[in-house]
């Protein structure tokens, strides 16, 4: 069934006592921003939302994409969970009918909060302390024998699902597998930087966490002795190694730079072939530390030294990488986490009623529709750098879900883009890293310029004053062949030397150059979208003569 899109999503939660069954729900409030917009997080095929509720906190995850026979995938996993008792999980009910959404029911999972930090902001802020590192490894090798003993598999172990306190606990429970659940079915794929690069929905079963141990235990060492390739490797979507690693890592520098540690030489060649070999056969991580059971595949050593005349290897992005300048791209992935790549214009700094600063960093003019990223007094206190306007003119790489669009009749913008909690959200990138990235593939695995043909109708509707701010449901801004796609700036090139120019009401689309975009419409168009007069001469003539 479809589900709601965030926007619709946001507006429900802002009424807990209509929108929620739960008792301890409806009673409950939910975080929001200074401006009174619901905090959503996550992403993929959930958003969650901060509730708190008579002394106590939770998390309330709200799908907006199909995973499945969710109800029959929650009571194995609680009943499994329930019966291992193992302390690496939250507490959890599934709840088919758990919220009302424009008077229709829609399922959610009532999840207990757990304090602390995810695993990507802890390592941001701890990479370099050698004595926190050792323990996350430790508690990692205790994790993975734990889940074995019981052929669980979490399906998604990465930054974002790992929760760094006392202990370490894991969240997000979409893609777990426990045993009554039939292995071979998956649902999804996991965090790119975690995972196989040949991995498949028909790996789901007890062994697939197997890749993402060895890729977190291997780089957690390497940081233990030498902390500076945090600086050098680290996308904050990844620790060291990222999935283009995984395709070649004879030409990968992050391969070479690890293999160089004393001691670490064996285990980073070893990884090297599991990279290589098919997705199958990756040794347990208990094997994986002895050398034992590791795939007979033959491996180029890398070079002495990169050859700089060679070209870099296409980048593979862990979401769908958006250009920051293109509003109605980033609009069209609203409720959706991905990766905006742009060149920052402005920076505002400003204060809320309460005294709190914030910040705004615009990829356009502020009084127009742009794409900004929002950072608010929570995430300044944990950014290592203020922005400030030295920032302009700078190339920024920032990932989060895209917030719905917000409006202000009184200065006439329209703003969309990423909320930042965290350090861990942007990296500061230099021009060409960000054409590279923008050029090259998605967290789809496809082109970020092989957009589908419904997409670039969609933006052309959308330019010709249709208003709308979102897509309709989260099915439909989801949906996108992956054959047959072609590039939208030809498409919008040929369609605008044969079409007539625009409505005055809607710009063109930011950094794109058009014909005239703000004049009256030409005499040859008719009131009825656009359509030449002739056209319709012909056609009733076409109809005359066939009827007659």
């Amino acid at each position: 069934m479809p589900f709601p899109p965030l926007d619709q999503y946001n507006e429900a939660v802002q009424h807990p006592q209509l929108a929620f069954s739960d008792p301890a729900l409806k009673a409950g409030k939910v975080k929001c921003n200074p401006f009174s917009i619901p905090i959503a997080l996550g992403g993929g095929f959930v958003i969650t939302y901060s509730v708190q509720s008579q002394g106590k906190r939770y998390a309330v995850r709200c799908f907006h994409r199909q995973a499945g026979d969710l109800q029959k995938q929650y009571a194995a996993i609680g009943s499994a969970l329930k019966s291992a008792n193992l302390p690496f999980f939250v507490g959890f009910e599934y709840q088919s009918r758990g919220i009302l959404v424009n008077g229709e029911q829609y399922p959610i999972v009532k999840m207990d909060w757990i304090e602390g930090e995810t695993l990507g902001m802890f390592i941001e802020q701890a990479y370099n302390n050698r004595a926190q590192l050792t323990r996350l490894v430790s508690q990692f090798r205790s994790l993975e024998e734990a889940l074995a003993k019981y052929g669980i598999a979490h399906g998604d172990l990465q930054n974002g699902n790992v929760i760094v306190d006392t202990g370490i606990k894991l969240i997000d429970y979409d893609g777990v597998y426990v045993p009554p659940l039939p292995e071979g079915k998956g649902y999804e794929l996991g965090h790119k930087h975690f995972q196989h690069p040949k991995r498949l929905a028909t790996n789901f079963g007890p062994k697939l966490d197997r890749f993402s141990f060895i890729v977190i235990d291997l780089s957690l060492r390497a940081l233990m002795e030498q902390p500076g390739l945090f600086k050098t490797f680290s996308t904050g979507e990844n620790i060291l190694f990222s999935a283009s690693d995984f395709l070649d890592p004879s030409t990968a520098p992050v391969f070479g730079e690890v293999r160089r540690i004393s001691g670490l030489k064996r285990d980073v060649e070893n990884f090297a072939r599991v990279c290589l070999a098919e997705s199958n056969i990756v040794p347990s991580l208990r094997d994986f530390l002895a050398g034992s059971g590791i795939p007979a595949i033959v491996v180029r050593p890398p070079a002495a030294k990169p050859d700089p005349t060679l070209q870099q290897p296409a980048y593979i992005g862990a979401f769908d990488v958006v250009n920051a300048s293109d509003f109605t791209a980033v609009r069209r992935q609203i409720g959706n986490r991905i990766e905006l790549v742009g060149k920052i214009v402005e920076v505002k700094t400003d204060h809320t009623r309460h005294g709190k600063p914030y910040v705004f960093i615009n990829f356009g003019p502020w009084k127009g529709r742009v794409a900004k990223i929002t950072i608010w007094s929570e995430g300044l206190l944990k950014l290592q750098q203020r922005p400030t306007e030295s920032w302009v003119g700078q190339w920024i790489s920032v990932t989060g879900v895209v917030d719905p669009i917000y409006r202000s009749r009184k200065y006439k913008y329209e703003h969309v883009g990423i909320t930042v909690e965290g350090s861990n959200q942007l990296r500061m990138i230099g021009e060409a890293d960000a054409k590279r990235r923008l050029t090259s593939v998605n967290g789809s695995g496809r082109s970020t310029h092989g957009d589908s043909n419904r997409a670039v109708l969609d933006e052309i509707r959308g330019a010709r004053g249709s208003g709308s701010s979102a897509p309709r449901s989260a099915s439909q801004s989801t949906r996108r062949p992956s054959r047959h796609q072609t590039s939208n700036q030809q498409i919008l090139e040929k369609i605008q030397r044969t079409s007539p120019t625009r409505s005055p009401t809607s710009p063109p689309s930011l950094g794109r150059t058009s014909g005239p975009s703000h004049g009256a419409r030409t005499a040859a168009t008719s009131s009825s979208g656009g359509i030449p007069w002739w056209v319709w001469v012909v056609g009733i003539l076409v109809l005359l003569v066939a009827f007659g």
